[in-house]
């Protein structure tokens, strides 16, 4: 689906492109790149966030000690899709305009 989106995007100019749907695409690529994107398979879904202080196989200090860790109510800014039946939902939703600029409307 991210790539299905990045490529769909990449084929409409770029005075036409949604704001909301390229800020997801990026905002997904760097949590990639960085290496703190987590999946959660559940039994009949998928829950995608990213963490917060942490890379793969990086063991830094602030993952360490409970004095510096993000707090745990602030996981609703680390959550980035659920994945329900092969389909990534928030994703999906803001990728649904793509190719309306809704600045222009």
């Amino acid at each position: 689906a991210l790539l299905n989106g990045a490529n769909d995007i990449a084929l409409v100019a770029e005075s036409s492109r949604n704001r909301t749907a390229v800020d997801a695409l990026l905002e997904r690529r760097l949590v990639i790149n960085t290496g703190k994107l987590r999946v959660k398979n559940l039994l009949l879904f998928s829950v995608v966030h990213s963490h917060p202080t942490q890379a793969e196989g990086c063991e830094l200090y602030s993952t360490q000690c409970k004095l510096v860790r993000p707090p745990m109510m602030s996981w609703q800014s680390h959550f980035l899709d659920i994945g329900l039946f092969g389909r990534w939902l928030v994703l999906e939703r803001r990728l649904e305009h793509y190719d309306v600029n809704e600045d222009d409307l």
